[in-house]
């Protein structure tokens, strides 16, 4: 004997097939936005003037910075012309001057202080002398120390560096 025809298996089939529609079209939905997500933050531009902020320092100083020791990372003019940075520039730039330390300032004075000098001539020779050329080929001169005020992290660390190599010396 042949069943009859069920029709509540072929509703049920289909409402299975509508769930597993709408189930699958939720999924595309959250991979696309994800994906979008991804995109947005990976081309995410910044600002010139994050630079500033986070580095609390003038434009003024951060262009001296940026001429004289960013040379591989990005030229004096270009800087001049960009408003926004792509996020590699920005770590390029950023890892040329080094990560700044919250509320520490690196002013000629606050060397001085640090090294123990009594006058900044003391200490502006003391590193002017000393200074060697890094493998970027970055040389703190007399010049450049003169033409600021400010230093970026990185050559504070060198320095630092220097006046530990040479009190090991002595």
């Amino acid at each position: 004997m042949k069943e009859p025809f069920n029709t509540e298996n072929i509703e049920s089939k289909e409402s299975d097939n509508v769930d597993n529609t709408s189930i699958m079209v939720i999924i595309f939905i959250f991979l696309v936005a994800i994906f979008w997500g991804v995109i947005r933050f990976l081309t995410q531009k910044k600002q010139k003037t994050d630079f500033y902020e986070i580095y609390d320092v003038t434009d003024k100083t951060f262009s001296k910075w940026v001429l004289h020791f960013c040379r591989e990372s990005i030229t004096l003019e270009y800087w001049k012309k960009k408003r926004l940075l792509t996020r590699d520039e920005f770590n390029a730039i950023t890892k040329s001057l080094g990560n700044p330390t919250p509320k520490k300032h690196y002013t000629k004075k606050d060397l001085q202080n640090e090294f123990g000098f009594k006058k900044y001539d003391q200490l502006k020779w003391e590193v002017v002398d000393f200074a060697e050329i890094d493998d970027k080929g970055n040389l703190l001169t007399e010049e450049i120390y003169k033409s600021l005020s400010k230093f970026p992290p990185i050559i504070k660390d060198r320095i630092a560096m220097m006046f530990d190599e040479l009190k090991s010396i002595d």
